[in-house]
């Protein structure tokens, strides 16, 4: 169904316009679940849905692949707090969604069983984790802010049960001040069993300056843990962490866990990171830095900065370790690494984790992992 899902990707706001008020005809409580711009609405859904269709076959029948995840998107969208039944409901606002490609009587027939087929996947995995007793969603009230410079809020958090996740993975997170808006974010902790949360918020975009402005008592809904981290890490490989900004709290994360659990033998984790900021003033956590290098002898860190100065007005202390400058982080990191035996692991925004990988893979490095953060984008 590579046609059709053609069809979408080349038209994906109006499609995606075109099903929203649809589904808002035949669900009407769906206007306050959602954001009331119509453009932060679903701002994946065209994308995902088009992947879903070039999974199918030509006659509508999803694969296991996208079967496997259908599944964890029924799972994940209880959140929204629809019953399953909604999701047939849905299947026909996509149909309506398709009119203006005034599709030929087979590639509708196919469409109608692709959508009959994913409404189905979708209700069936969330009818199967209700009666499992999995909850759709997390609440935790924030109990602390700090605020290390203008840019960034560390925001902690308690849940009353504790909240199971992998290291590097990230939530979905929304707040009452963000009514339909779900916000990536990847804890800086790994889970305790107390249900405290940690999160490294940079002030970018009006839903992640809400987020970074959250103050003592608010409270965050958290949806299903998503994505992995470090997961083709084989053994004996050596794993090269550059992190951009607040990419660090996915790698933090990772690296703490890996400290809990040598409970028998303190641990000598053997890695290099190197930890990417604008300024000296952005690399706010370098004293939890220090003490996971005086525990790992093993573990080489490397700050870098893009400017030797910080902007005027940052507020943020100079930091009290050398932080290098380069013009090219990369480079920087390869003249430093034998890339035979390592696996290049990359975290930040989307721009600079793409930009950064196309470089390696130019070099003729292929164990690359990016984990790039945006609004639509995924691991690779």
């Amino acid at each position: 169904m590579q046609h059709l899902a053609d069809l979408i990707l080349e038209n994906p706001s109006a499609f995606r316009d075109r099903v929203h008020e649809d589904f808002y005809t035949r669900i009407l409580e769906a206007r306050q679940i959602f954001g009331f711009r119509m453009a932060e609405t679903h701002v994946d859904m065209a994308p995902a849905l088009a992947w879903y269709l070039q999974h199918c076959s030509e006659d509508g029948v999803p694969n296991a692949q996208a079967r496997e995840r259908i599944a964890f998107l029924g799972r994940d969208h209880r959140r929204h707090g629809f019953p399953p039944a909604a999701f047939a409901a849905f299947s026909q606002s996509l149909m309506a969604g398709l009119k203006p490609f005034e599709l030929s009587d087979a590639a509708s027939r196919a469409a109608q069983r692709a959508f009959t087929e994913l409404a189905a996947l979708l209700s069936g995995a969330a009818e199967e984790a209700d009666l499992a007793g999995t909850p759709p969603a997390h609440q935790a009230q924030v109990v602390d802010v700090v605020r290390p410079n203008r840019e960034l809020a560390l925001v902690r958090l308690e849940s009353a049960m504790p909240i199971d996740f992998a290291p590097g993975q990230y939530f979905p997170v929304t707040s009452k001040f963000l009514p339909g808006t779900w916000r990536h974010l990847t804890p800086a902790a790994p889970s305790t069993s107390t249900g405290q949360l940690e999160f490294h918020v940079r002030g970018v975009g009006d839903a992640s300056r809400t987020l970074a402005h959250a103050q003592v008592g608010d409270t965050w809904t958290l949806g299903a843990p998503r994505g992995e981290f470090a997961h083709t890490l084989g053994d004996g490989e050596y794993p090269v962490f550059l992190c951009f900004g607040a990419g660090w709290a996915a790698v933090r994360t990772w690296l703490l866990a890996q400290v809990e659990a040598a409970t028998e033998t303190p641990a000598d984790i053997e890695c290099s990171l190197y930890s990417v900021a604008p300024s000296p003033g952005h690399h706010y956590d370098t004293t939890v830095l220090d003490n996971l290098a005086t525990l790992n002898p093993d573990m080489r860190v490397h700050l870098l900065v893009d400017a030797a100065e910080d902007p005027l007005l940052l507020g943020a202390p100079e930091p009290d370790v050398y932080c290098e400058p380069t013009n090219d982080p990369v480079m920087t990191m390869l003249s430093r690494e034998d890339a035979h035996g390592s696996r290049f692991i990359l975290v930040g925004p989307e721009v600079r984790v793409t930009d950064a990988a196309a470089k390696l893979r130019a070099a003729g490095i292929t164990a690359v992992e990016g984990h790039p953060w945006g609004r639509t984008s995924h691991s690779f």
